[in-house]
């Protein structure tokens, strides 16, 4: 059991009575003079319950017993036995998340139950271990080829490919993941996305492709996504850019730090970069559509 000193008389509790709303030492040290209780207190290692600063030994989760004010420690517990979690050597695992750096393997006779999956530092491919996961983050691993890849994860939403060496995406490159709203793929060597790659992301709110090296980006990709709010596509060379080539778009903003694109969307767009004042959008683009 984990405890702390929490009092001058050197009288030790456990870390779960601690920023609990009751006095469990003399004159209530363990609630007035702790400085880890507060609102950005951090349960490191321990179940942090929802709505309170109260923290639980993960040894009471889902014993069949509420430790949580609101019970929350039993709630999802029917998803898969947490009392013998399937925990690779060279992972860390804390009940529905696993964290696995700079592993060379992973050898699983079955699918890893995970919901929030992150791997950095890896040359292979773990997808098909991971079907039930919901956020996926593969960043710093050399990764060269994610299209066809996630056709098993039915229940993503997050997806993140951050600092690999990505170039392109392909046709239909994410398959029909119905869930699948959030992608980032940030800082790689992304230089040609397919008319078609994303067609099937009929979900998809958030899209980040900063950071590459992309010449020429066709919005008709994103042609079936209607209910996407951010496309942010900062720091891209954008050097082929046609004039039509961000008619139609399906965004609410859209983030970059050229002003080119700002002249190319609609009024009803919110663009962040700045026009410069001496720049006018109908002799930059002549076209009667463009936003003045």
């Amino acid at each position: 059991m984990q405890v702390t000193r929490v009092s001058v008389d050197l009288l030790c509790i456990s870390w779960a009575y601690t920023c609990d709303g009751k006095w469990d030492c003399p004159g209530g040290s363990d609630e007035t003079m702790n400085p880890n209780c507060g609102s950005a207190r951090k349960c490191k290692n321990l179940f942090k319950c929802r709505g309170s600063q109260k923290c639980i030994h993960l040894g009471d989760v889902c014993d069949n017993a509420k430790h949580c004010p609101a019970g929350d420690d039993e709630v999802f517990c029917s998803l898969w036995d947490l009392k013998q979690p399937i925990c690779p050597a060279s992972c860390s695992c804390l009940v529905l998340a696993i964290n696995c750096v700079n592993v060379s393997d992973l050898v699983c006779e079955r699918a890893l139950p995970y919901h929030s999956v992150f791997i950095k530092g890896s040359s292979h491919i773990f997808f098909s271990l991971f079907t039930k996961v919901r956020f996926l983050r593969f960043v710093h691993s050399g990764l060269q080829q994610i299209c066809h890849t996630l056709h098993l994860m039915e229940n993503l939403i997050h997806f993140n490919t951050s600092f690999n060496k990505i170039e392109a995406l392909h046709d239909k490159c994410f398959g029909t993941p119905k869930k699948l709203k959030e992608i980032v793929i940030t800082d790689n060597f992304l230089e040609y996305v397919h008319s078609k790659a994303f067609v099937f992301l009929t979900q998809l709110l958030f899209l980040d492709l900063s950071n590459n090296c992309l010449e020429y980006f066709s919005i008709k990709s994103l042609s079936n996504s209607e209910k996407l709010l951010i496309l942010s596509i900062y720091n891209n060379s954008l050097s082929h850019l046609k004039e039509h080539s961000f008619d139609y778009i399906h965004v609410k903003m859209l983030l970059t730090n050229d002003y080119r694109l700002c002249c190319m969307v609609t009024s009803g767009i919110i663009c962040s970069a700045d026009i410069p004042w001496y720049i006018s959008c109908s002799t930059l683009l002549p076209n009667s559509a463009v936003k003045f």
